[in-house]
């Protein structure tokens, strides 16, 4: 087989396949615009310190071994 042959049978059922799809696509159910909802509602989320205080060191210390 050719190259030209074998690209337009490459192409051919490229487009098959996209107009299949696309046929699939359209025919599938449409949503009225109206009968949407919004999304629902979400609560704001609160934010509460934990934890002790936070220490800040100009020379921190280096671990000596791996691990926590």
């Amino acid at each position: 087989m050719n190259k030209r042959k074998k690209w337009l049978l490459i192409l051919g059922v490229t487009s098959s396949l996209l107009l299949s799809s696309a046929n699939a696509f359209a025919q599938g159910e449409l949503v009225p615009i109206e009968t949407l909802k919004p999304g629902a509602p979400m609560e704001k989320p609160v934010l509460t310190p934990t934890g002790g205080p936070l220490i800040l060191s100009d020379s921190p210390e280096s671990p000596k071994t791996e691990g926590a």
